[in-house]
């Protein structure tokens, strides 16, 4: 009998552990299709004079959001920072940032600041916050 609730205790243990860790993609908060106004998410921005749509992604306490991101080659992505922490976004590797040179912020942006870069290459782009480099997502390029 104990070794039935053991099992049962370690089985929702695990559970629980995967939904802390894959919560907010199991809930289908980390769309990789998605474009934000601002800070509010859903929204399309439709640029300075209504002539284009363009994705954004939050930088927030939790780190990127959406952390995945599809989009055609020659779209720009707006990378914008919504906390006190600053941001620094950058390609791989961490520190030298050499396989995608270009995808380089090179100085940091604060709160309410954001960075724009249009991705030309195809492929999959790792990319992290210089300034705290285990927060990272990835830009899906066709």
């Amino acid at each position: 009998m104990t070794k039935n609730y053991s099992l049962a205790i370690i089985a929702i243990t695990i559970l629980l552990g995967a939904w802390f860790v894959f919560g907010n993609s199991l809930r289908g908060e980390e769309s990789e299709d998605v474009f934000w106004k601002g800070y509010a998410p859903g929204e399309k921005d439709t640029g300075h004079n209504g002539e284009k749509t363009f994705p954004v992604i939050l930088y927030t306490e939790n780190g990127f959001s959406p952390k995945s991101l599809n989009v055609p080659a020659g779209e720009t992505v707006v990378f914008s920072n919504t906390i006190d922490r600053g941001l620094w976004v950058a390609g791989p590797p961490h520190p030298t940032h050499h396989l995608y040179p270009e995808f380089n912020q090179g100085g940091v942006s604060g709160k309410g600041e954001a960075y724009k870069f249009t991705f030309e290459k195809s492929g999959q782009w790792a990319y992290h916050n210089h300034v705290k480099p285990q927060d990272f997502g990835i830009i899906k390029v066709k």
